[in-house]
């Protein structure tokens, strides 16, 4: 701004003065005004920033030349500087077609662009300009989606900053490309989202880019007359001033060192306070942990004994129901055979029922026969005083037989 200050105020003493003040910081907008409509009349203004084209403009539209990508060494929002190749963007700005132009970004406050996202308007007629190693496309505005200011900013040739949206491959080999170092550079495919008018550009008016910014000598060249600017200068408002051609807000004075301090200070306060905060919330999520951890153990614990309980029981039953069948399978065993009832348990334990069956066929000399089975079946055990019994009672019959 200083500088283009000095270059419209040093043609007299008074604009020499001027000037002066402007490098110490204290000139504003209204003093020029006040110095070029003395009798001394105005100093020449060059024009350091050439006006873009109007390429065509009706009842509802307005289109402009547009200039959405160019070949260097840029530092986008992430902060990382990244090379631009044109061998790299080349194959694909014909995808620049039809995208929205945007007020300002759309990401991260929205993924894409969708129906809600306000739209200024679009871009139309891509091609590359291998000469100044960029592509040039043709922005459409609809006059019913722009307000009056930013209409005249058009009409009148004004450049503006704008960024695009987009999504490519990058190999994080670093290097220098043009005196510029880069930590990564940008590779194909391109695919392009929208084109946002920003304030500032990663790659500016100044560097080739932007709305109607066409760099000097380039072939699409338009500049607009020195008076055009002048006009410019004398009717934006007090709150704002002239930065690369462009008419934009007075930045906010600056603080000085001790108000920077006084900010540090600020912000080192609060970040330490939540730090704090953070560290006891760990602590005493720590805590939790611990009690957890404990209760978990206790649980393990319990689980165990469970299964060792288990597993106990399981192993008497299943030993009280082998006792129960090799009981079973001794009875049918004769007196001889019972004598050997653990490996012959152990041959027919596992056994399925038709092949017990086979074995007990060729096996039967082992087995009781019939009419040892029926004698066990239908044999009464009498306790002693039964016996006695009995025997008096046969007795008895024996003597009335006699008689």
């Amino acid at each position: 701004m200083k500088a283009e200050i000095h270059k419209r105020a040093r043609g007299s003493a008074g604009g020499q003065a001027k000037a002066r003040k402007a490098q110490e910081g204290e000139t504003e907008l209204e003093d020029i005004e006040e110095h070029l409509l003395e009798d001394e009349g105005p100093t020449k203004v060059t024009n350091a920033a050439p006006m873009g084209k109007v390429i065509n403009e009706t009842d509802d539209i307005i289109e402009v030349e547009v200039f959405p990508i160019k070949e260097g060494v840029y530092i986008g929002t992430d902060g990382i500087p990244t090379l631009k190749k044109y061998e790299e963007f080349a194959p694909y700005v014909h995808w620049l077609d039809g995208v929205p132009i945007t007020p300002n970004h759309v990401y991260p406050n929205e993924p894409e662009v969708t129906n809600q996202t306000t739209k200024l308007g679009k871009l139309l007629n891509t091609m590359l300009d291998p000469e100044n190693r960029r592509a040039r496309s043709e922005g459409r505005y609809f006059k019913n989606s722009i307000t009056p200011d930013r209409l005249g900013h058009l009409a009148n040739g004004i450049p503006h900053d704008g960024s695009i949206e987009y999504m490519c491959g990058f190999d994080n080999t670093p290097g220098e490309f043009q005196g510029k170092h880069y930590d990564r550079a940008e590779v194909g495919p391109y695919y392009f989202y929208n084109y946002a008018e920003v304030p500032r550009g990663a790659c500016s008016v100044s560097d080739g880019c932007g709305i109607q910014a066409n760099a000097t000598g380039g072939p699409y060249q338009n500049a607009a007359p020195e008076s055009d600017l002048f006009e410019e200068l004398m009717k934006a408002p007090s709150s704002h001033v002239l930065v690369d051609g462009r008419f934009v807000k007075r930045c906010p004075k600056q603080t000085n060192e001790a108000d920077k301090m006084e900010e540090i200070e600020a912000l080192k306060a609060d970040y330490e306070k939540q730090l704090n905060a953070a560290n006891e919330k760990v602590t005493s999520l720590e805590g939790i942990v611990s009690e957890l951890s404990a209760k978990l153990d206790g649980l393990a614990t319990e689980h165990k004994q469970l299964n060792e309980a288990f597993t106990s029981k399981a192993t008497a039953e299943a030993a009280a129901s082998e006792a129960a069948h090799k009981e079973a399978f001794k009875k049918q065993l004769n007196a001889a055979a019972a004598t050997e009832i653990d490996a012959l348990w152990g041959e027919v334990r596992d056994m399925n029922p038709a092949t017990y069956e086979a074995w007990k066929i060729t096996n039967s000399a082992k087995l009781l026969t019939e009419a040892e089975a029926k004698t066990l079946a239908g044999k009464k055990t009498l306790n002693s005083a039964d016996v006695v019994e009995a025997a008096r009672a046969k007795a008895d019959a024996t003597l009335f037989k006699r008689r």
